[in-house]
């Protein structure tokens, strides 16, 4: 069996990449003459899917609102080290009571997070 060179491989990737390039070519060509000889349908296509990109659109920045809404539900301002501390998961109420006790009376947030094993590092 002969072993392959680099140059060899690089050359039929390139190849192939070229042999794709012009596909594309001839596939954008005929769409543009599609297009032209329907006008119409063309322009019902584009406002469709138009419509369609902007409804996508809309759905990615809700769920990445809602992802950013539930990052923030861990994550906790430390004054004293002027830092943003992010815990592993939600806190509950119990945990959140002992926290603003322990910070009130003088603890960073860093350490009772971290004596608390919820401290993401």
């Amino acid at each position: 069996m002969i072993e392959e060179t680099f140059k060899d491989k690089m050359d039929r990737f390139v190849w192939k990449v070229k042999a794709k390039a012009v596909v594309a070519k001839e596939n954008a060509k005929q769409l543009g003459q599609w297009a032209v000889e329907h006008p119409g349908e063309s322009l019902a296509l584009l406002s469709a899917g138009g419509a369609f990109v902007g409804g996508i659109n809309k759905l990615a920045n809700k769920v990445e609102k809602r992802r950013d809404e539930k990052e923030r539900e861990k994550e906790y301002y430390d004054p004293q080290t002027w830092n943003w501390v992010h815990t592993k998961r939600k806190l509950t109420a119990k945990e959140k009571v002992e926290l603003s006790t322990r910070r009130q009376n003088g603890e960073s947030v860093t350490q009772i997070l971290d004596s608390m094993k919820l401290l993401r590092r």
